[in-house]
Formats: structure tokens, C-alpha cells, sequence
């Protein structure tokens, strides 16, 4: 009959209850979040600064504060897909991202750039880009 507490099954569940131990489920679930982030393959902000040759993980909280690495928040921290650290390694190669001003600099050169592109005859790029 629906709606009708079965005592049995509630004793059982509360027996069950009683035998989880809480620091069990909190290692189980720390190491299921590693798996998915594995499998998406996500890196912590120190894990990029690593990667970015070791520059700090504060320069990696700048740079997403100024919008050119993309994160995502969880909970306190932020993680970052290893395609979008792919993407900013390879756009921002060789440019002086150090600090806001020269993210800035960067930034507006690469629209002029891109505006300049926009604007001129393909026959003059094509002889610009190759």
C-alpha cells in the first residue's frame, strides 16, 4: 500500500545510516570529483601557472579577472578546461600579458588588427599574410 511507512524498511535504513562513516564518504566523493575532472580534463589555477611556465597562480587569477582565460567557479575555487588553456597559450604566445595595461595593449592591438583585416581588399591581405 503506497503511503504507508513501512517500520521495517525505516529501521533498515536507519541501521544503514548509523554504519556510514562520514570521512569515507567524504574521501569517496573527492576522489569521484577528480575522476570527472580528469575525464573533462579541468586544471586548478596552480596547475595552469605550471603550465604557463611557472608563473604565479595569482598572474593566472589576473588573467581571468581581465577576461582572456575563461574558468569556471567551484566553490571557493576556480578551474580551468585544458582546451581553454590550450587556446590562450597559443593566442596569447608571445605577447606581454604581465599585468591589466599591457592585457590591454594586447587587446587593442589585436582589434585594430582585426578591424584592419576587415576592412582592406583581399588582394592587398593576401599579399600582407603571405
Amino acid at each position: 500500500m503506497r503511503g504507508v511507512l513501512d517500520l521495517e524498511k525505516l529501521e533498515q535504513l536507519s541501521v544503514a545510516l548509523d554504519k556510514i562513516n562520514l570521512d569515507e564518504l567524504k574521501n569517496t566523493l573527492a576522489i569521484a570529483n577528480t575522476v570527472i575532472f580528469a575525464e573533462h580534463k579541468m586544471l586548478s589555477a596552480q596547475e595552469v601557472a605550471t603550465l604557463c611556465g611557472g608563473v604565479s597562480k595569482e598572474q593566472v587569477d589576473m588573467w581571468r579577472e581581465c577576461g582572456i582565460l575563461r574558468g569556471t567557479k567551484t566553490g571557493r575555487s576556480w578551474v580551468f578546461s585544458q582546451e581553454e588553456v590550450q587556446e590562450f597559450q597559443r593566442r596569447f604566445r608571445g605577447c606581454n600579458i604581465a599585468n591589466p595595461t599591457a592585457i590591454r595593449k594586447v587587446l587593442e592591438t589585436e582589434r585594430e588588427l582585426t578591424d584592419q583585416q576587415s576592412t582592406a581588399p583581399k588582394h592587398i591581405l593576401n599579399t600582407v599574410l603571405l
